[in-house]
Parts: C-alpha cells; structure tokens; sequence
C-alpha cells in the first residue's frame, strides 16, 4: 500500500523522486501549502497542523522556476563563466 503521509519532508519529496527539484532553504509551516515551479514541474506539498506532510503533487509545466536555480546550477554557471 503506498503512503500518504510522511514524517519528514524528505521523506515526503523522495516518495515522489523531488528532492532535488526543492527550493534550498524553503521552509513549510504547520497548516501550509507550499507550491512552485522547478525545472519543467510545478510541485505542491502540504504540512499537516501535527508536523505530518502529505505526499506532493506535481504536474508538467511550461511556466519558468519559481525560486532561484539550486547551487549546483549556479556552481557550474559561475565554472562555465570562467
């Protein structure tokens, strides 16, 4: 049977293979909804009001990220630059 709700937000974005699509500092208070655009998916995650998440949803997008690119993306422009 596959979970729906999650301890931890990394539990909760690996379920869905999004770890890595996760804005880095982007934090999700109790009772909230947090959605965004990463590189071609627009994702949606919701925290419980006792600190559960629940499984996110994503769908394709065409709109243009939401936060800024992850530092590894940046690392490797900044490399490209030089």
């Amino acid at each position: 049977m596959r979970a729906n709700w999650f301890p931890t937000l990394n539990a909760a974005l690996e379920a869905e293979d999004l770890v890595d699509r996760w804005p880095v500092g982007k934090n999700v208070g109790y009772g909230e909804t947090v959605s965004f655009a990463a590189r071609g998916l627009w994702v949606s995650i919701y925290r419980e009001t006792n600190g559960r998440y629940e499984r996110p949803i994503s769908y394709q997008t065409q709109m243009e990220d939401t936060y800024p690119v992850d530092y590894d993306q940046r690392v490797a422009g900044r490399a490209m630059q030089l």
